[in-house]
């Protein structure tokens, strides 16, 4: 089992109690025991201010089946250089570059504590200083001693820290797409970018037919006066009146004229 808990410059940390085979300390199948030790080390780590001391590989097999799927929620559901950081380990042998995912304290409790039950129950003996329920009931309350209420207030005080950073963090994000939006507004209701209307269909004109442009009833009833038909023999056949025949013929004598 490797030892996570070493620190340069630091005396070696005891072993944690061996888990079931797989790539975390902790396992499914983790004891209460173990749970606890690993968890009092983490303490450890924390209140000497280490602000990410949970290594990822060591807790997502308490709740997730593989590594991906928990990286994927952690990514989704929490935020970089606030709930966690990552770090990259070189390649060995061409091989790609390993990632290290390193949890804080709030992060360990709301992405794998609390999904846990009997996980929970033993993170809060640790660090809620919780007697359990059971052991609530039939034992006296213990006193909070000063280091526990000194460790409490900086718990509380890291909590608060990580809250207003959630928050700093997401009031950027918000100014980032109001920003954005403005841009986009500027861009589309910009006078040069907004098309004229268009024209109704009938507000267009056709373009009228050329003046040398003989119509059939023109060339009918000049036709009918070259063979001695009366204006109003015309007018009859056409079902017009006789003025009208008239001024098709002079049409038709006009055009005629124009082409020649």
């Amino acid at each position: 089992m490797r030892n996570l808990f070493n620190r340069a410059g630091k005396s070696p940390a005891p072993a944690l109690p061996a888990a079931s085979d797989g790539p975390g300390v902790l396992q499914k199948d983790s004891n209460e025991t173990q749970i606890k030790a690993y968890f009092c080390k983490i303490l450890e780590l924390s209140q000497a201010s280490e602000a990410f001391p949970v290594n990822l590989d060591d807790v997502y097999p308490l709740v997730y089946s593989a590594k991906g799927k928990a990286v994927r929620a952690l990514k989704v559901n929490f935020i970089e250089n606030v709930d966690f950081i990552t770090i990259a380990q070189n390649g060995n042998g061409g091989k790609f570059a390993e990632i290290t995912y390193k949890l804080s304290i709030p992060c360990l409790e709301w992405f794998i504590a609390r999904k846990v039950r009997p996980v929970f129950e033993v993170y809060r003996t640790v660090f809620h200083q919780v007697a359990g329920p059971a052991k609530a009931l039939t034992q006296d309350a213990t006193p909070v001693t000063r280091e526990q209420l000194q460790y409490n207030t900086q718990f509380l005080g890291a909590a608060i820290e990580n809250a207003i950073r959630v928050i700093d963090y997401q009031a950027q994000t918000l100014g980032s797409l109001e920003r954005k939006v403005k841009e986009l507004e500027a861009k589309v209701f910009a006078p040069d970018a907004i098309s004229p209307a268009p024209v109704p269909v009938q507000a267009i004109k056709r373009p009228r037919a050329s003046l040398t442009v003989i119509s059939r009833k023109e060339r009918e009833a000049a036709g009918c006066h070259k063979l001695g038909l009366s204006y109003t023999e015309i007018a009859e056949i056409q079902g017009v009146t006789p003025d009208t025949v008239r001024q098709r013929i002079a049409r038709y004598n006009k055009k005629s004229n124009i082409d020649k």
